[in-house]
């Protein structure tokens, strides 16, 4: 049950198809999304052992719930449950694990309710979750915002520099990583405050297209770098692929 957000679906896809890489444990994953969402996502290539199911529209379109985010986060909290429980009443065999995305709080009681146990998905870096489970803590000695050392592979991975424009939540931790920490991208700023101009932007993506700016080609040697380190963690049996192996017998066994 990933959150209804194409940052969260995405990833959350990603670990399902890691879980059906794992034939030999005969896994079947029921993706559950809106209609709307199915309508969006039905099409993607996906192995044949992940299927969609669907609960009614129940929350603002994707078209327009910016324009009203604090509804479509109250319908998210409180409108998802009722028809998620209905798609489990209606699997022909009952669901041994749910995999629930970390902001859908409300899956850890149905879960506790069927007793089924459930595994929190957390789509966004370890660093904003780490900022998260410290916040009383960064508080208190006024360390917000926040560095931390960890970082997590995903961006880096395409070898490519990014853009960064952060609007709120995850964005504005995740725009300092790339731009300050990792040096793998920059960060869009108006000259007048928060605002950036169309003028500024074209200018920066002008600069970021340029193969021989000097600045572009020192983030095109950063990422390459960092490229390096994501492919060491998730190697054969490195890192990534002993936590994802201890988290598929904890599920399994």
């Amino acid at each position: 049950m990933p959150y209804p957000g194409r940052g969260h679906i995405n990833p959350m896809m990603n670990l399902c198809k890691l879980l059906s890489s794992r034939r030999n444990h005969g896994i079947l994953v029921t993706f559950v999304v809106t209609e709307e969402w199915l309508g969006l996502i039905g099409s993607e290539t996906k192995p044949d052992c992940i299927r969609f199911v669907t609960i009614p529209n129940v929350l603002p379109s994707e078209l327009g719930r910016a324009a009203d985010m604090v509804s479509f986060i109250e319908a998210v909290l409180t409108k998802i449950e009722e028809p998620f429980e209905g798609v489990l009443d209606r699997l022909e065999a009952p669901a041994d694990v749910i995999v629930a995305d970390t902001c859908l709080p409300w899956a850890v009681d149905v879960g506790r309710r069927r007793n089924i146990p459930v595994a929190s998905f957390w789509a966004m870096p370890v660093t904003v979750f780490s900022m998260f489970y410290h916040f009383d803590l960064l508080a208190q000695n006024r360390h917000f915002p926040v560095e931390f050392p960890d970082w997590d592979c995903k961006s880096a991975q395409r070898s490519i520099p990014l853009l960064a424009f952060p609007i709120a939540m995850d964005q504005v931790a995740i725009s300092k990583l790339v731009a300050e920490d990792w040096k793998i991208g920059w960060k869009a700023k108006g000259a007048n405050g928060d605002l950036v101009r169309r003028e500024e932007i074209a200018e920066l993506v002008r600069k970021f297209m340029d193969s021989e700016n000097v600045g572009r080609k020192e983030l095109v040697e950063r990422v390459r770098e960092i490229q390096e380190t994501c492919g060491r963690a998730i190697g054969k049996g490195e890192s990534s692929e002993k936590n994802f192996e201890a988290f598929m017998k904890d599920i399994t066994k």
